[in-house]
Formats: C-alpha cells, sequence, structure tokens
C-alpha cells in the first residue's frame, strides 16, 4: 500500500516592525517637520529684517526732508544753508564721500554749495566751470548737451581724464573721485543746477541709491513751494511725496 505523501505549503509571516525601526521612522519625520519649520522662520526673518530695513530708509529720509524743511524756514531769502542741507542729506543718503551743488547760466556751472571737499579743491570749485573751455567728454559738458542723469563707474577710465582735461583731471587727482553720480535740476525744461556727488573708490552707485541722490530736487520743489529758492514755476498736479525716489537712471529731475 502506498503512502500518500502530504503536502505543505510554507506560508511566509509578514515581519512586524520592530520597536527600533519605528523610532526611526518618527524621528526622520520629525527631523523633516523641524527642518521645515526652520526654514519658514528664516525666511520670517528675512522678511522680517527687510521690512524693517525699508522703514528705517523712509525714516532717515523723513528725518533729511525734516532738517531741510527746517532750514529753509528759519533762513528766508539765504539760499546757502538750503542748498548746504540738501547736498549734505544727498551725500549721505547715497553713501558718497563728497559732493557740490552746481547752478548753471546757460555758458557756466558755479558752484553754490560743497560738501567734504579738501580746501584745496573747494577753492578751485568756487571758480565758474565755463562749459565752452572743458574737454567734451566732460560729465558736466555732456549734461549741459543732454541734460539727463550722469552715473560713471570709474572716471579714470573716462576720455577727458586720459586726456587729461584740467578741471576734470583736478576732480579725479586733487579730490579723489572714481565713482561719480551726477543729477540734473529743471526749470520748464532748461537746465539750472545739478547735485554732483563723489565716491573716492571704484564702487558703482545701486539703483536705490541713485534714486536717493535725487533727494535734494524734492528739497528745491519744497522750497519753491515756500518762494525760498530759483522762483521756478511749480506744477501742482505732480506728487511731491515721491518726487524721485523712483526716478529711472536716463532722466531728468524737471522743476518746472
Amino acid at each position: 500500500m502506498k503512502t500518500r505523501r502530504r503536502e505543505t505549503t510554507t506560508v511566509k509571516r509578514r515581519k512586524e516592525p520592530t520597536a527600533a525601526r519605528r523610532r526611526g521612522s518618527s524621528a526622520a519625520d520629525l527631523q523633516k517637520q523641524l527642518d521645515q519649520r526652520t526654514r519658514e522662520r528664516d525666511e520670517a526673518r528675512k522678511h522680517l529684517s527687510e521690512e524693517q530695513r525699508h522703514l528705517a530708509e523712509a525714516l532717515e529720509q523723513q528725518t533729511a526732508t525734516s532738517e531741510v524743511l527746517r532750514i529753509i524756514s528759519a533762513s528766508p531769502g539765504e539760499l546757502e544753508p538750503v542748498f548746504e542741507a540738501m547736498l549734505e542729506n544727498a551725500v549721505r543718503l547715497c553713501e558718497a564721500k563728497f559732493g557740490n551743488l552746481f547752478l548753471y547760466d546757460g555758458q557756466a556751472f558755479t558752484a553754490a554749495a560743497l560738501h567734504r571737499t579738501s580746501s584745496a579743491y573747494a577753492e578751485a570749485r568756487r571758480r565758474p566751470v565755463v562749459v565752452r573751455d572743458l574737454h567734451p567728454d566732460v560729465p558736466l559738458a555732456r549734461l549741459s548737451r543732454i541734460p539727463e542723469i550722469i552715473h560713471i563707474a570709474d572716471v579714470r577710465a573716462e576720455q577727458s581724464y586720459i586726456e587729461r582735461d584740467p578741471r576734470f583731471s583736478e576732480l579725479v587727482d586733487a579730490a579723489g573721485a572714481r565713482t561719480l553720480l551726477i543729477v540734473p535740476m529743471l526749470k520748464e525744461h532748461e537746465l539750472v543746477g545739478a547735485f554732483a556727488i563723489y565716491r573716492q573708490e571704484v564702487r558703482p552707485f545701486t539703483d536705490k541709491q541713485m534714486a536717493r541722490g535725487s533727494f535734494g530736487r524734492d528739497c528745491a520743489i519744497w522750497g519753491m513751494l515756500r518762494g525760498k529758492t530759483f522762483g521756478l514755476s511749480f506744477d501742482r498736479r505732480k506728487d511731491t511725496s515721491t518726487g524721485f525716489r523712483n526716478w529711472p537712471v536716463g532722466r531728468h529731475a524737471d522743476l518746472s
């Protein structure tokens, strides 16, 4: 008699996760959550820091504005302290080293205010800068032809310096100017003056700093409204609250 062999099927049981594996998985999930929260916290701090910086910049601008208005009110008919305050604020807000405020009569630029310049250079700058005597590439000569914002990263690379224009070489060699920003001021589309600010190292101005460089234009407008400067007309329909802060490079300050 044959013995019938019983067939057996082995069923593999699914292994239950061990306690160690469960703890490892939970720790990994917690680490991911922690990393996500850390990133969110860092983003929030960065946003807060930017907001605080913007607030500080706005407060600095407002403080500078108040100071100029105080000087305008305290100096009726006196233009020099007003010009000096305008220029000082423009230099400080743009993180420049020194600056000049020029008035233009159609033939020559005359320094109406100087800030943080050496005594020798200041004395030289008191002499009018006659445009026809300048190399055509000198920034003020270019400004007289096309009154637009001029930004030069390194003035030593300018043709007028390479060809040794006396007045421009004086600015570079005696005063130590390297990076330059000039903002024109216009009356009824005619050039009447300009702010010129300088750095003594090659460090181009940022877009925001170039907009701040036009701060003097706002001050000039407030002065005009009070009848203290230039005697220029002013269109009250224009928004004086923003002024030149958002003015793009290549445009001019129209004070009409």
